[in-house]
């Protein structure tokens, strides 16, 4: 009686850890919708836009990256104003005709501060977490002139 009794335990031990397992292999991130749906990659290029204090430009080094490769991000200040941004770079997929942004269970928003002086270019790398292919972009918004004048651009690739 108490081998069985014992049997049993470990049975129901052995399916308590079989679901915790399976539970961690999950996406390790969700979605909320973005924001925003189409964005530029550079603002300030345009005779329209050449009154804007934020002119900018954000690019990756490549068009297309393995599911966990790691992107090189540009962030080139082209106007005479100072860009203010923060360290975050969102990644938004997308999927069915629009963007949504990932949100990582395990990373922590980081609040600091960086300033971009005029003809500049910021430069950072993200290793991206195991993404399945698709469609990707990475988000930064900048400001000038303090927060009076801000631009939020884009920069997509793909994983392939």
């Amino acid at each position: 009686m108490i081998k069985k009794l014992g049997l049993v335990l470990i049975c129901v031990l052995m399916l308590f850890l079989l679901a915790a397992c399976s539970s961690e292999e999950r996406a390790a991130w969700t979605k909320k919708d973005s924001g925003y749906q189409d964005l530029p990659s550079s603002i300030g290029m345009l005779p329209a836009e050449q009154h804007s204090p934020v002119k900018a430009k954000i690019y990756t080094d490549k068009a297309s990256y393995d599911p966990k490769g790691k992107v090189i991000v540009n962030l080139k200040n082209i106007g005479s104003a100072p860009l203010f941004f923060g360290a975050d770079y969102p990644i938004e997929k997308y999927e069915n005709g629009s963007w949504e942004t990932l949100v990582f269970e395990d990373i922590q928003p980081v609040s600091i501060g960086r300033v971009l002086p005029p003809e500049d270019t910021h430069q950072t790398e993200i290793s991206l977490p195991s993404l399945p292919k698709g469609t990707y972009r990475i988000v930064k918004t900048m400001n000038a002139g303090g927060a009076s004048y801000s631009i939020t651009l884009g920069a997509e690739f793909k994983v392939t």
